[in-house]
């Protein structure tokens, strides 16, 4: 992810920061791979904070699932190239008697076709604290529910 993308998605519309600074350099290492602990020394903040903000701050939250979501339209993208290029191959497959390759080939188009497009949660902070809410519903419900 460019550095101009990534600020796109820490700032509102209006060009104002949505998170701090630390949350930056957090929300950068984990769109990196990074563990909690990788990335809450990164932002000069502990491991538990980290799990906090990615749990109950509805900001950060939507700031990771923009940049999530601004990484994945991006594998989307490559994946419906490929699956095109893999049902090519199958109509080559299907329609030539004798194509070079044609195991290595199928292996390749039967691959790309079972990739499994992961959902994103909310990229609207409003949005991401209703769900949070709805969850905290649902587990209270759950607790009083399982007590009987």
């Amino acid at each position: 992810m460019s550095s101009k993308t990534f600020k796109n998605v820490q700032q509102n519309e209006g060009g104002e920061d949505w998170i701090s600074p630390a949350q930056e350099k957090v929300l950068f290492e984990l769109l990196k791979g990074a563990t909690q602990r990788d990335a809450a020394v990164a932002g000069n903040v502990t491991e538990h904070t980290v799990g906090r903000w990615m749990r109950s701050d509805p900001i950060f939250i939507a700031a990771y699932n923009q940049a999530r979501a601004s990484m994945m339209d991006a594998a989307v993208n490559e994946i419906i190239k490929l699956r095109k290029a893999a049902v090519e191959a199958l109509r080559d497959l299907v329609t030539d008697a004798a194509p070079e390759n044609q195991w290595i080939r199928l292996k390749a188009a039967q691959t790309v076709l079972r990739i499994d497009i992961p959902k994103i949660g909310p990229t609207d902070p409003v949005d991401v604290e209703i769900e949070l809410s709805s969850s905290e519903r649902e587990r209270e419900i759950s607790r009083i529910v399982g007590g009987y």
